[in-house]
């Protein structure tokens, strides 16, 4: 009966023992790996990260003219026309602005359209001077299923419709093989 208490004690020490060795390895393991996957930035030492939505942008500008006799300008209104996202990619466009020859004093206003999409109108100021301008943060969206950008602009142009005009949209492009493209909700 003492021999098994003995082999009992013995058992269960050795259990003890190997349950203390246990918990104390997995410490030491979890502290040996925690210090391999600390990251410590400091300003003269940054992280370098990667943002891949930003990564993937290419800026975008477009500029239309509306020169001497080309007709996109009539004593209305006037129609400017930009380039269209490529096949692959999304257009953001985030500001518009225009230079206008105008006659009077009526503020311009206009709306930015593609496809059977229109955005949000637009308005500018207007001189003395014979001269409007509209420069317009926006926000809006083209696929290139929706063709051509087009910006109409509302004026009291008069003899100044046949005068050289100009309108560019700014923003960038997203190449949807990199970033993904989910549809648009509209």
């Amino acid at each position: 009966m003492k021999r098994i208490g003995n082999v009992l004690m013995l058992t269960l020490s050795l259990l003890g023992l190997a349950l203390v060795l246990g918990v104390a390895m997995s410490h030491s393991v979890r502290a040996a790996v925690s210090t391999l996957v600390t990251v410590s930035n400091t300003t003269a030492n940054p992280a370098a990260t990667l943002d891949a939505d930003r990564a993937t942008r290419i800026p975008y500008s477009s500029t239309s003219f509306s020169p001497f006799g080309t007709g996109q300008c009539f004593s209305g209104n006037c129609n400017f026309f930009f380039s269209a996202a490529p096949a692959g990619y999304r257009l953001v466009v985030e500001n518009v602005n225009a230079y206008l020859s105008v006659t009077g004093t009526h503020a311009p206003v206009g709306y930015l359209v593609a496809g059977a999409e229109s955005f949000r109108g637009v308005s500018g100021i207007a001189n003395a001077n014979d001269g409007a301008i509209i420069n317009q943060p926006i926000v809006a969206y083209f696929e290139p299923s929706d063709g051509t950008p087009q910006f109409t602009v509302f004026a009291d142009f008069g003899a100044a419709a046949s005068a050289g005009q100009y309108a560019t949209l700014t923003g960038y492009l997203i190449d949807c093989s990199v970033a993904s493209c989910p549809p648009i909700q509209h």
